[in-house]
């Protein structure tokens, strides 16, 4: 079973906030093989707080490591030059693009896809650094579509977006597998392993 977290559950696993003990018994069960925990490479290229966008992706790992979350799966997202890290992203085809851009409609319907668009709109400049709002859309997006890509099982995430009776259903139709809060999957995963006893 492959289980992806997004930023919120690395940020929360760090913090001890939002539903941290069932993140924390997730790592668990990856640490003893019961489930794989997968991590989308995007996370990387995402805003820390206060704004600032880290160096480099071991900057990135190290942060991993350093929550105690080891060997964990990589997912790739799509090469976007000044977006995503270039060792760790994948050459796009059309297909691609169009399960991006379907995603897309479904998450952001009000934020423009093309960020030259997007830039004009609100007398922006066209190149990057890209405005904050576009670049967390972007991010969110190449997260599950990373997910969705390289079919991990569930997309464990707290953020609301994800979770809405508008988009939920149409990002499963897309086969995005589970969409769950990290207690949502905790108990979908530990029910998988709970096995009757045999009768004599």
């Amino acid at each position: 079973m492959r289980v992806t977290l997004d930023r919120n559950g690395l940020v929360n696993l760090q913090e001890g906030t939002g539903e941290y003990s069932s993140l924390a018994r997730l790592l668990e069960l990856h640490e003893s093989q019961a489930i794989r925990i997968c991590i989308p490479a995007i996370v990387a290229s995402e805003r820390q707080r206060g704004g600032a966008i880290l160096a480099t992706y071991e900057e990135f790992d190290n942060f991993v490591s350093s929550l105690g979350l080891g060997n964990y799966e990589e997912l790739m997202p799509m090469a976007y030059f000044d977006v995503a890290n270039l060792d760790h992203c994948l050459l796009t085809e059309p297909d691609m693009e169009e399960l991006e851009r379907q995603i897309h409609k479904i998450l952001f319907p009000s934020v423009e896809f093309d960020y030259a668009v997007y830039a004009a709109q609100l007398d922006l400049a066209p190149d990057p650094p890209f405005e904050r709002k576009w670049l967390n859309a972007k991010c969110d997006v190449q997260a599950i579509w990373s997910h969705t890509y390289h079919r991990a099982d569930i997309f464990v995430t707290e953020d609301r977006n994800f979770h809405k009776a508008t988009k939920k259903p149409a990002l499963i139709e897309l086969n995005a597998g589970m969409i769950a809060t990290p207690s949502e999957a905790l108990v979908y995963v530990e029910g998988l392993r709970v096995r009757p006893a045999i009768r004599r």
